[in-house]
């Protein structure tokens, strides 16, 4: 790379680079989710199902569960031939927070092209990095994280295709938001609305014949990559992305949660549930940050 590359993205490199460091020294450091079993039992049924052509995906009580993630991991853990579980789980932490830490460069790049200014985009990396609850999840929850990293990728090449018009970006960010449908569904949503975008944007002056074509490269990117990461649609595609929708929208658990000291059933949350978590698991300056960009979004 030629040393022009590494001044003007210095920031950048040493901010990944750090990263990097912290992660070397603290990935090992976190214990099991509750469900992380069920989500590597999960990518592993697809991996048998892809390679050895075993059926049992088909009767799999999570066959519903796309696995943008959980598939790659398994993958990778058959190409290094790991058969140890301690290293199992520590590559899954490896290989989930780069992909976190991939969200992160993104964030950085996407502020910095907006506006131009890299201590901005220095702390919009840091606003995301250093939050507590989502930089430990980074190593152990394989569907939030996942699910918010490819949002955020997804993201940031459907701007990029905004700012200059390449279908080549349009494509990219059909690919994650693929990606991000598959990892958990209610990323389908994000599919209608940049979809949307793209068809009638215009304010970077693109002509509707070049919106039409984006669009046709955005959707057939993400069906593409939908299905890839899915397998279970392999067989009646829409038949069974409609039984998913039923499957997640009334979900089989039920069980019992800790809240506020007391035990409380997960069907019968009271309606502080969600705001008083945000409150207690994120720093003060990032709930007042976030609070005041979204009425900044509302009302000005």
């Amino acid at each position: 790379m030629p040393p022009d590359f590494f001044r003007r993205n210095a920031t950048l490199l040493i901010l990944v680079a750090g990263s990097l460091l912290v992660a070397a020294i603290v990935y090992d450091d976190f214990g099991i989710g509750w469900d992380e079993y069920v989500s590597y039992a999960t990518g592993m049924v697809n991996y048998l199902y892809i390679f050895e052509g075993n059926d049992l995906l088909l009767t799999h009580l999570n066959r519903d569960y796309g696995v943008a993630f959980e598939l790659p991991a398994v993958i990778a853990e058959k190409i290094l031939g790991l058969d140890d579980l301690r290293e199992i789980y520590l590559l899954r932490r490896i290989l989930s927070h780069i992909l976190f830490l991939s969200a992160c460069v993104c964030i950085f790049l996407l502020t910095d092209t907006i506006y131009r200014d890299k201590r901005l985009a220095l702390l919009a990396f840091l606003l995301l990095w250093v939050n507590p609850l989502i930089f430990s999840h980074s190593f152990f929850n394989s569907k939030d994280v996942p699910f918010l990293s490819f949002l955020v990728i997804a993201f940031y090449f459907l701007f990029r295709h905004f700012a200059n018009g390449r279908l080549r970006d349009a494509v990219l960010a059909g690919i994650f938001t693929g990606f991000l449908t598959a990892t958990r569904i209610p990323g389908i949503l994000y599919f209608f609305l940049a979809g949307t975008w793209i068809l009638f944007h215009g304010g970077s002056g693109i002509r509707t014949g070049k919106r039409m074509v984006a669009m046709a490269g955005f959707s057939l990117a993400f069906c593409f990559a939908l299905c890839l990461a899915w397998p279970y649609l392999w067989k009646s595609p829409l038949l069974h992305l409609a039984e998913a929708f039923r499957n997640m929208s009334n979900f089989r658990w039920e069980g019992d949660l800790l809240y506020r000291g007391e035990y409380i059933s997960s069907s019968a949350l009271p309606w502080h549930y969600v705001p008083h978590w945000f409150y207690i698991t994120t720093p003060f300056f990032i709930l007042v940050a976030g609070l005041a960009g979204i009425a900044m979004v509302l009302f000005m």
